[in-house]
Order: C-alpha cells, then structure tokens, then sequence
C-alpha cells in the first residue's frame, strides 16, 4: 500500500521489511500492540516480491555495507520470496552489490514445513538469530512461540544446520532481565552450536509524533557489559535535513533514561569526532558530559580518527 516503509536505511546498511507476520510473541517486542499506535515499519499489506525488487534496485546500493531482511514481521515467513529476491539481486549483476544477512528467529524451517537452510547456500552471506535464552524455559518465557515448546528446538536445529550453509552465522540475545550467569550460559550454548560470536544490542528506529510513516533516524545501545560495569556504547543519528530541531537530544536523553531504567545500566558512552558539532550538541544536551579525548580512536573511511569520549552516568538527577 503507498505509505508504507519497505526499504530503510539503518546504521549504514538496507533493512528489507516485507511482512507483519510472526509465530512468536515476544514479551519485549513491540509488533503486538495496535497497529494505529505503530505506525513506522507497520505494513497496511505485503508488497509484492517485484515490487521489493524494483525498490531495492532503484538504491545507490554502493552506500550500503549490507543488505539484511528485517522488519515489524519475520522475514521466512516468505521464505520463498526472500529466496527469489535473493536469486534476483545476485542475477542483476550489480558491482555494488553489498553483503545480503537475514535476520530471523530461526523458526523458518517449522513456519515453512520444510528445512529451508539447504536453500540459504549461495543466496545468503550471513544470518543472525535470535537466541534470547540458554535453555527451554527461558527461551519459552521471553519467545512465546506459537509452536511451545518445537520452536525453541527448531531454533536450535536451524543454527546448527545454518553454519553448514551460510559463511557467516551469529546469534544475538536481548539483555532482557539477564544476570551475567545467563548472559555467559547463553555464550557458551552459541558454542556448542558450533561458533562463537554473540551480539548485544538494542537498537531503535526514530519517527515523528506527527508523521510515523516517516523515519528519521536511529538510536543503537551496543556492546552492553554486565558484571562489575554495567556500561554501553550509545550510537545515533538524525536525518541531515532534520538537524537543529532537537530531535537527536531528545531521542538520546530518552533511549538512555530508557537504557538505565529497564536495563539497569551505570553508564553510557558516547565516541563522537572534535569536528562533529551538531553530534556533540547533541549529546551535551542529553546529559552526556565529556571525560577527554580518545586519539585515533576510529577508522573511518580509512584514516584513524580522534573522538571526544562523551558519557552519561546513572545518577538520580540525570537519570
């Protein structure tokens, strides 16, 4: 339906939203609530597997450093036009054809009554699933899949089987109410699944109040540590056209009071360039205070770049 947001730009790469649809009902998602209240990635109705194409080929996709199948819904839902869009991209022989990753609950071979990872060979350069738990019960407290307890297996079976397929498979969790005992027994369980990189991360898309079909930008509380820490890296940004008006201090001020409150942080950490004065902004009006300059902290774009070492803590008139 025109309106709806199929292809967005998040954090540098091209997120895919092709469906709603979902077996899980997950106690930390959003997607359950009305749809009226949504508004953003929320789909009036799918859109046509050519029509995916036709957007994503219209892109600069050399500006991208991947494309990735995310949205409101899970992307194997439709698994066979994932499948088709994958064949196709990889067929138009673009040169700036950027890394193609899935993001999925790994519940794609039960949702499509078949094993669908022998398919993912060739089409896909890397996949991510959620994992949010180190054993059964967890996984069934914080998923609520449809399928009980078959899709905390299926999940299980579709990483192992993954990794025979795909170069590159990572698992991710949600910190959600997580002791570091579980944080670690969810690491070592991605071992024995047959690698060993875990994501942590919250990232969110920003919209206007008045325009929610509309993003704007972004808001990334990445690389949490738990333990004697509790600290994050926080990362964000502003359509150019947009900044000035208060949007980015408002989204960062929030995202962290949200970040210390439900996730229990001390600290967040901002890296932001001397020469970046809107970002500084920014930050210093969402509480973030600096605590010196990092040399060559970054490289970007080839050159290693200083960064001003900005931080926010979790204190009662900050927080």
């Amino acid at each position: 339906m025109q309106g709806d947001i199929v292809t967005y730009d998040y954090f540098g790469g091209l997120y895919i939203n092709m469906t709603n649809r979902c077996d899980c009902h997950c106690v930390f998602c959003i997607r359950d609530q009305e749809a009226s209240a949504l508004g953003g990635l929320w789909l009036q109705e799918e859109p046509a597997k050519e029509a995916v194409l036709a957007e994503i080929l219209a892109q600069d996709l050399g500006q991208y450093t991947e494309i990735v199948f995310c949205g409101y819904g899970e992307p194997t839902c439709r698994a066979d036009d994932l499948f088709w869009l994958c064949d196709q991209l990889r067929a138009a022989g673009r040169a700036d054809l950027p890394p193609i990753r899935l993001n999925t609950n790994g519940h794609g071979s039960l949702i499509n009554h078949r094993d669908i990872t022998p398919e993912l060979k060739g089409r896909l350069d890397a996949v991510s699933v959620s994992l949010n738990g180190s054993n059964r019960e967890e996984y069934l407290r914080l998923t609520r899949p449809g399928a009980g307890e078959k899709g905390w297996q299926a999940m299980l079976d579709f990483v192992r089987q993954a990794v025979q397929y795909v170069p590159k498979v990572m698992v991710s969790i949600v910190d959600y109410d997580k002791s570091p005992q579980e944080m670690e027994a969810c690491r070592r369980l991605a071992e024995e699944l047959g690698w060993a990189e875990v994501g942590r991360s919250f990232r969110f898309l920003l919209v206007q109040p008045r325009h929610p079909g509309k993003i704007i930008g972004a808001l990334g509380f990445n690389e949490i540590v738990r333990g004697a820490f509790q600290s994050c890296f926080v990362s964000y940004k502003i359509d150019a056209a947009l900044w000035g008006r208060g949007y980015g201090s408002e989204a960062i001020r929030y995202g962290t009071g949200w970040a210390f409150r439900v996730l229990g942080l001390h600290r967040a950490e901002a890296n932001v360039m001397p020469r970046n004065a809107a970002s500084l902004r920014a930050a210093e009006k969402a509480g973030y205070r600096p605590e010196g300059l990092a040399r060559r902290y970054l490289n970007i774009n080839g050159v290693w770049e200083d960064h001003i070492h900005m931080v926010r803590l979790n204190e009662p008139d900050k927080g």
